[in-house]
């Protein structure tokens, strides 16, 4: 299976008035998506609205927030989840409502990479009945593992942290981007 994960430019609409985003969706239709909603609040465009109109095509949410203006400047604005300005109540009841499997917490450029897992999951476990109940071993293994400073980009692979037993699935993980620093990504489904 195929899946598109977007970013803001898929929103900006073409000189007739089209939606990139919605040309992708209605010329594959079998294509899964992957929702990014910060990616599509900073193309203009409501992401509960999104979330509802092709639900039925939706398994995974990158969970990113976004920073009030002028702040996080060093982060390029981007915040921890719930420290931002995004309706995290309204967003996760519309993500759970419409059967997503997966949600990926996601900082582009955390200055703290610590702070952002333990933040971004305390606010996720206090919105949603059960998507993130790790152990609390779980939680401290995760935090240390996102403030391990040695991780590389040749190292990727070997630094991805999954939990495979019962109960939810989680996964850490450190992709990177050309120039702008480690990202970090936390898979919860």
């Amino acid at each position: 299976r195929f899946g598109w994960h977007n970013h803001h430019f898929e929103f900006k609409k073409t000189a007739d008035g089209t939606i990139p985003m919605d040309i992708l969706l209605s010329e594959a239709p079998d294509m899964l998506w992957e929702v990014d909603v910060s990616w599509v609040v900073r193309g203009g465009e409501d992401p509960v609205a999104w979330l509802k109109r092709y639900g039925s095509r939706i398994e995974a949410c990158h969970i990113k927030d976004i920073a009030a203006p002028g702040t996080c400047l060093d982060e390029d604005g981007w915040a921890d989840v719930g420290h931002g300005t995004l309706d995290w109540p309204s967003l996760i009841s519309t993500m759970r409502g419409i059967g997503v499997k997966l949600f990926v917490l996601e900082h582009d450029k955390p200055s703290d990479a610590s702070r952002f897992v333990r933040r971004s999951m305390a606010t996720l476990a206090s919105r949603t009945s059960g998507c993130c109940e790790l152990s609390a071993c779980e939680q401290r293994a995760m935090v240390r593992w996102a403030s391990s400073s040695d991780i590389t980009p040749s190292a990727r692979s070997q630094s991805t942290m999954r939990r495979q037993s019962s109960g939810p699935t989680w996964a850490v993980d450190t992709p990177f981007a050309a120039g702008t620093g480690k990202a970090v990504e936390v898979f919860i489904g």
